[in-house]
């Protein structure tokens, strides 16, 4: 069995610094929200901005929100 090759830095970097990029700017434009509204406005946006994305990503992929009621139970117990 041979062992795993190294992947290259040209291979993962890109994704890596992106990730840095929108990770770090999200602290960055929560301390800049905190300093001008209310954390309950901040949460707000901030719940807002990801249904509207969760949203675009189903209208770009054609599908909807799940009908059933076990679906949006997830792995309640009751």
């Amino acid at each position: 069995m041979n062992a795993p090759s190294a992947v290259p830095a040209k291979a993962w970097l890109p994704a890596w610094g992106l990730l840095v990029l929108v990770w770090g700017s999200a602290f960055l434009f929560i301390k800049i929200a905190v300093s001008t509204l209310a954390p309950l406005q901040v949460a707000f946006g901030r719940v807002a901005l990801g249904a509207g994305f969760v949203l675009l990503v189903l209208v770009l992929r054609r599908t909807g929100l799940p009908r059933s009621r076990a679906a949006w139970r997830g792995s309640v117990p009751w």
